[in-house]
Parts: structure tokens; C-alpha cells; sequence
């Protein structure tokens, strides 16, 4: 017998007010219902897979804790790269879920539990929790960790929740090294705080600080060394890579891949340099216009677009419907309604509430984790995932205007009903259509024809060699050098052309022979794959031994 609708709502209502955290994870189940079918370009995970195929063949695990994760879904799950990443992009929206949900639920002494699910529903079913096309889900499960350790302060201001912390922040740290900056920002204010309630005065923690830090900066460990020379060189890829993607945006004629054929307009912009710090110090003009012309893009455009963009991955990717606009409806109105709210209050009582209260608090440590994206808003082109840390205020916002709704319309009432559709309207199953990873499967298709081990070349070809074949392959791409007499010497067993590939310096220099082995690939002793998907590339393949497709 069906309950009655008045019991319904009782027993929704009774689940908002003790267990809303279980109302999000069923939302969040519910969406993700054909998890399997979201089987989109994995490219950015080629190192992650590497590191967990070598943990698993060497049965010792990886310092780096997401490939230890992957090694572990492989070992135990599933032997398939893609299948494993599949649960990954699960995992990984589940804990940040819920991280979400506790940094939020500190806020409850100011916002209605029923303000803060809907927040969470909303960033169930967003872009940046559930993308479109996802190429990794290693900033997501980066971003949950750092949000744990923020958590640990937010819900308990003590001895325990520092080392909290510290433990999830240092972890997240080791994953992405920009999450250092809100743990070095928050150590200085937690030793602030300790010289402030010891009574020392500032002029004697400066007195052991400054020669401590001068013998530091002198002599600094070589761990240190080591890592900030990798920081160097890794800030080196992301300048050349994002100041090609720049420079080909304000010269659209000139012929070059930007994310693989970068190094030539490196080295002639900024004198071959061996780090980034070089490339600064060599042309500081350059670096600045950069800097400044590409952060102004972020701030103003991608950081918006990236939580105003599409809601649901069926949705085509420039077609807002009817979800979209209904959020962005209720923001508008929540945010001009607590506006005035906050109008009414008046702006002393406000500072004072907040000034020494957890809420207060609350806010400052959401601020503090901004300056996690301080490098990636200058430094790189914008990409939603580089915005993640934005989620924990943006989404603060989105709870304190439904909040603002329901006291201004007297809609407290009705929270079950409003929740209900909300769930039904957010968390409807995303994952229904199939979306086959058509590249990878292509590769493994015709890798039965060819030798043991083959070698690949394509635009970036590690993917199809790490996770397409499980690290049973050798990967040549764009940026090794991949030349007609490698294709016409049988170097090369498996060919992938796509169009990155077609407006590369590679093919305008060889285009010749490239336009004539795409007529008639026979007279290098390759076949074109027919009769499969390939997706977005034409594949061409050296048998081992002529035969029929």
C-alpha cells in the first residue's frame, strides 16, 4: 500500500532535519546511474595510468596516491584502464560531494539544511562535478582532499582539526603542488594566532623568524632543491603550452599546435630558457603582457563560465535549456533578495556577527583555499577543473539565496515539495546514453593486426599506448618528430591522423606525402581501418601479415 502523500512529506522532512547528508548521496547515486556509459577522452590521465600499470606489475605502491587508487581498481576490479578511470570519475564526484556538504553544513547556524541540499543538488548535477568531457579526474579528487582538510577546521576549531589539516592538506599538496599556498597562508595565521594568544609581540617572534628564514634561504635542504627545480620545469610546460594556445589566438594564420609544437615559438620568444623563472628573466615584457591580458580572460570570462555554463552531459555543449536558466534564475533573484537582507541588517551588526563567530571563520578559510587557483588564473589557459576551488563559496552563495527565498516568500513550509522536485529536477540519471570511447576501442581493434608491441604515432599518441593498449605499445607524437621515412621504413605500425594533426607543422611540412598516403596508404604498406568507429580520427595500420580487414 502507497503512504499517503501527508507521510511523505513527514519522512522527508524528518531526513532533512536529521540526515540531509542522505538525501545527497541518493541524489547523487540516482545520477550517477550508467556511470559506465561516461567513457569520455581520458588523455590527462596517461602518467596516472603509467605509475598504477608499474605499481601493479612491481607489487609496490606509488607515492603518488591517486595512481595507488587506479593500481588498486586494476588489481581488484577490473584489468581494463578505462573501466578503472570510469570509477574513478564516480569516486571522485562522490567524495567531493560530500566534502562539499560538510564544508556547507558549517554554515548551518545561518542557512536552513533545506538551502543547503538544494546547494549540493545543484553541484551534483554541474559541469565542473559532472562533466561534459572530462580528461581527468585527478583536480576533482585533489580538490575533495584540500576541501576534507578545510572541513576539519570548519567544523572543529581545535588541536584536532589542525592536524586534520595538515594531514589531508600536505596530501593534497603531494597530488597538486598549488594546494601548498592555502597550507603555508593558513600556517601563518595559525602562528600568528599563537604569538597573539602567548603574549610574545611581534618583535620577537620577527627576531627568531627572520634569522631562521635567512639561514633557510641560504642553505636550503636538497629535497627542496630538487622540488622547486621540478616546480620550475613543470611551470616551463604550462607557460609553453598555454603561451602557444595565446599566441596562435592573436595569430590565427600561422600554422603550429600550440599544445604540442610549442617549443620552436618558446624558444624564439623567450631565448630558449631552461625554466620558467629563465623565460621571465629573459623577456619580462612578453611574460607581463601575457600575464596580464590572459588573467584579465580568466577573471572575467572562464571562472564565470565554469559555474554558469551546462548542467546535464546530454546537453549539447553551447545549448542552454531550461535547467540552466532556471538556476541562473534563482541565483539572480536569491542574490538581489539577500542583498537587501543584508541591506536591512546594516553592515555593523553584521561585522560584528561574523567577526569572532564560526561562521566568520567559516568564510575566511573559504577565502583562504582561493589562492590555490592564484597560479592557474595568471599562468594558464582557463579551464573549468583549475577553478574547482571557487565551488566552496560559489555554492555557499547559491544556499544563502535559496535561503533568502524561503524566508522572503514564507516557503518553509513546503521545503519537502521544493527539495523533492529539486532532486528529481538536478539528479535525474546523466549517464543513460552510451558514450563510447571510439579511439581507444578502434586501437585495440586493429592492434590484433599488427606486431606484438606496436609503435604508434598520432598527434599524442601516449594515451593510445598507456591506456588503449596497457603500456603494450611505443608512443611517437608530434613533439618527437614524427617523419614520412619512419612511415615509409615501417617504424611506425599504427597511425593516428586527426584534425590537430592536419593543421600541425608537421603535416604543412611533409603535406606532400602526407595528402598522398591518405589516397593511397597501400604503397607504405598500411590499410585504413573501415568498417569500425573511429571517432574523430582516420587510423591506418601496418599488418603483420597482409590479409583481409
Amino acid at each position: 500500500m502507497t503512504p499517503p502523500p501527508k507521510k511523505i512529506w513527514r519522512i522527508l522532512s524528518g531526513l532533512l532535519q536529521r540526515r540531509p547528508l542522505l538525501i545527497i548521496l541518493l541524489a547523487h547515486t540516482l545520477f550517477s546511474i550508467g556511470i559506465w556509459n561516461a567513457r569520455d577522452g581520458y588523455g590527462e590521465e596517461t602518467n596516472n595510468v603509467r605509475m598504477a600499470l608499474h605499481a601493479v606489475q612491481s607489487h609496490r605502491p606509488d607515492p603518488f596516491l591517486y595512481s595507488d587508487v587506479i593500481a588498486l581498481t586494476l588489481r581488484y576490479f577490473t584489468p581494463d584502464p578505462v573501466v578503472a578511470l570510469t570509477l574513478m570519475k564516480y569516486l571522485s564526484s562522490l567524495i567531493a560531494t560530500v566534502a562539499l556538504y560538510l564544508a556547507l553544513s558549517a554554515f548551518s547556524g545561518i542557512l536552513r539544511k533545506s538551502a543547503i541540499v538544494f546547494a549540493c543538488l545543484v553541484w551534483i548535477a554541474s559541469s565542473l562535478d559532472a562533466p561534459y568531457l572530462q580528461s581527468t579526474s585527478l583536480s576533482l579528487f585533489t580538490f575533495a582532499i584540500m576541501l576534507f582538510g578545510i572541513d576539519c577546521l570548519l567544523l572543529r576549531w581545535s588541536i584536532a582539526g589542525v592536524l586534520g589539516f595538515y594531514f589531508f592538506g600536505l596530501l593534497a599538496a603531494s597530488l597538486h603542488p598549488e594546494y601548498l599556498v592555502p597550507v603555508v597562508l593558513l600556517t601563518f595565521f595559525f602562528a600568528a594566532q599563537v604569538v597573539r594568544q602567548a603574549r610574545l609581540g611581534w618583535k620577537v617572534a620577527i627576531c627568531f623568524a627572520l634569522p631562521l628564514g635567512a639561514v633557510f634561504w641560504a642553505h636550503p635542504p636538497a629535497p627542496v632543491l630538487k622540488k622547486l627545480k621540478h616546480l620550475d620545469n613543470y611551470a616551463l610546460l604550462g607557460l609553453g603550452q598555454c603561451y602557444a594556445d595565446f599566441y596562435h589566438r592573436e595569430h590565427p594564420e600561422t600554422v603550429f599546435n600550440p599544445m604540442t609544437e610549442y617549443h620552436d615559438l618558446l624558444n624564439r620568444e623567450f631565448n630558449k630558457p631552461t625554466g620558467f623563472c629563465a623565460a621571465v628573466e629573459n623577456n619580462p615584457r612578453e611574460a607581463l603582457r601575457y600575464f596580464t591580458l590572459n588573467a584579465g580572460r580568466n577573471l572575467f570570462w572562464n571562472v564565470p563560465s565554469a559555474f554558469l555554463d551546462r548542467y546535464r552531459e546530454q546537453t549539447a555543449r553551447h545549448h542552454h535549456g531550461v535547467l540552466y536558466w532556471a538556476v541562473r534564475g534563482i541565483l539572480l533573484a536569491g542574490a538581489l533578495l539577500g542583498i537587501a537582507r543584508l541591506y536591512r541588517a546594516g553592515s555593523k551588526p553584521i561585522y560584528n556577527r561574523f567577526r569572532n563567530n564560526p561562521e566568520g571563520r567559516g568564510i575566511l578559510l573559504l577565502l583562504a583555499l582561493l589562492t590555490t587557483s592564484f597560479v592557474a588564473v595568471i599562468l594558464l589557459v582557463g579551464t573549468s577543473r583549475y577553478y574547482l576551488c571557487w565551488a566552496p563559496i560559489f555554492y555557499l552563495g547559491v544556499a544563502y539565496c535559496a535561503d533568502t527565498l524561503l524566508r522572503q516568500f514564507n516557503l518553509i513550509r513546503y521545503e519537502p515539495q521544493i527539495i523533492a522536485v529539486a532532486f528529481v529536477v538536478f539528479c535525474a540519471p546523466n549517464f543513460l546514453s552510451p558514450r563510447p570511447n571510439y579511439e581507444f576501442d578502434a586501437v585495440r581493434h586493429v592492434a590484433a593486426s599488427v606486431k606484438e608491441y606496436p609503435v604508434i604515432g598520432a598527434s599524442w599518441a601516449e594515451p593510445d599506448a598507456i591506456i588503449a593498449l596497457d603500456g603494450k605499445a611505443t608512443a611517437i607524437s608530434l613533439w618527437d618528430g614524427i617523419h614520412h621515412a619512419a612511415i615509409e621504413n615501417g617504424k611506425i605500425d599504427i597511425l593516428l591522423i586527426d584534425q590537430n594533426f592536419r593543421t600541425s607543422k608537421t603535416w604543412a611540412d611533409q603535406r606532400d606525402f602526407f595528402e598522398h598516403f591518405e589516397r593511397q596508404p597501400e604503397t607504405c604498406g598500411f590499410k585504413k581501418a573501415i568498417g569500425i568507429p573511429t571517432g574523430r580520427f582516420d587510423i591506418y595500420y601496418k599488418p603483420a601479415s597482409i590479409g583481409p580487414d
